[in-house]
Parts: C-alpha cells; structure tokens; sequence
C-alpha cells in the first residue's frame, strides 16, 4: 500500500510540474506579445507626434 501511495503521489507531482510548465510557457507568450503591442503602440504614439510636429511646422512656415 505504501508503494502505491508513493506512485500515486509521484503522479501528482510529475502532473504538477507538467501543468506549471505550460502555465508558465503560456504566460511568457502572452507577457512577449503583450509588451510586442505595448511598442507598437509606442511607436505608433512617437510617429503620430512626428506628423502633428510636422504639420505644425508646416502651417507655421505657410503663415509667414
């Protein structure tokens, strides 16, 4: 009995150490395209003051 208990747990363990693999492995491809669309919003916020700088500049330069 104590042999089977010991299987039985050791099933358990080798289950849970499986299970917090792919947990974690899921949470690592969700963290990288969270911070992959964190950029992008970045660089799109960085070209969009770009174009409102230029655009500014430009109707500045129109008025003299």
């Amino acid at each position: 009995m104590d042999g089977l208990a010991f299987l039985f747990f050791l099933g358990l363990f080798t289950r849970s150490k499986q299970e917090i693999k792919e947990k974690s492995g899921r949470l690592k491809g969700e963290l990288s395209e969270g911070l992959k669309n964190r950029l992008c919003v970045e660089k799109c916020e960085v070209v969009s003051s770009y174009l409102l700088i230029r655009s500014a500049l430009m109707s500045i330069t129109q008025l003299d």
